[in-house]
């Protein structure tokens, strides 16, 4: 190919000895992604209250920026049931949890590599 303008005049594409449909799709994903450093980065700046009674089941409140009802929060890394409010808060229910220090992080699903910074909740003896 001497010239580039050749390639618009293409009438069928094949892949893997099929045609391909090259017209417009509203639901296209583009298979290179994008890099992270463009999208808006989720971060935790407090949760409260910061410590919890050992044994006690409770709600303690995420505040941050760029929550979205797709995140998840994960409490040592498993799952824990929370709530959407807004970009900037989540409620989170957290269960009956042994004395220590416990990392809370948030992750989205649908965006690779995408937790968020942690924080700690701490659990005293009772």
């Amino acid at each position: 190919m001497k010239d580039i303008s050749s390639t618009q005049n293409v009438e069928k594409v094949f892949m893997d000895g099929k045609p391909v449909d090259r017209s417009f799709h509203p639901n296209y994903r583009n298979p290179i992604p994008r890099p992270l450093s463009d999208r808006f980065v989720t971060s935790v700046s407090q949760l409260s209250p910061a410590s919890i009674v050992e044994g006690s089941a409770g709600q303690i409140k995420l505040t941050g920026a760029n929550f979205r009802p797709s995140h998840r929060v994960l409490l040592n890394g498993k799952k824990v049931e929370s709530r959407f409010i807004n970009g900037r808060e989540l409620e989170v229910q957290i269960p009956p949890t042994r004395v220590g220090t416990h990392r809370i992080t948030l992750i989205d699903p649908g965006v690779a590599s995408s937790e968020s910074n942690a924080v700690y909740l701490v659990v005293s003896f009772k």
